[in-house]
């Protein structure tokens, strides 16, 4: 059974963001979580036969971050929308917002990478830094 925001119980990402917020220039509704989840670059997928929609993008394994910026068990296919490399630690948004970001409204995916991060500080302590 899926929770609030379509994700499973056995998606364990970290959700760094579950109030309103504004994506794309869009209000989010409040009765709607919207997950912001932690991760690093991990690899490339090559699919040469793909939705029409889908070409020209890049796709990308991330590995999803708990808050120590260490990895679960979890990874996700993205689609990048901001130029990530391998390595890089990344936000990725999945679902309808995933479809939010620019020129993105009609591309088939549940996953995008929105933003490479520069660093990440947890309680006062920093956990990541590029």
């Amino acid at each position: 059974m899926n929770q609030p925001g379509g994700r499973s119980p056995e998606a364990k990402g970290t959700s760094l963001h579950s109030e309103p917020a504004v994506c794309a220039g869009q209000s989010v509704q409040a009765d709607k979580e919207v997950f912001v989840e932690l991760g690093r670059v991990s690899g490339t997928v090559v699919a040469t036969v793909k939705e029409p929609k889908l070409m020209g993008a890049k796709l990308l394994l991330v590995e999803l971050l708990d808050l120590e910026a260490q990895p679960t068990a979890n990874s996700v296919v993205s689609v990048d929308t901001v130029g990530a490399g391998h390595g890089d630690v990344v936000l990725v948004v999945r679902g309808s917002s995933a479809r939010q970001a620019d020129k993105m409204e009609s591309v088939p995916t549940d996953a995008c990478v929105i933003a490479i991060v520069d660093a990440l500080e947890v309680s006062g302590q920093v956990r990541y830094k590029k």
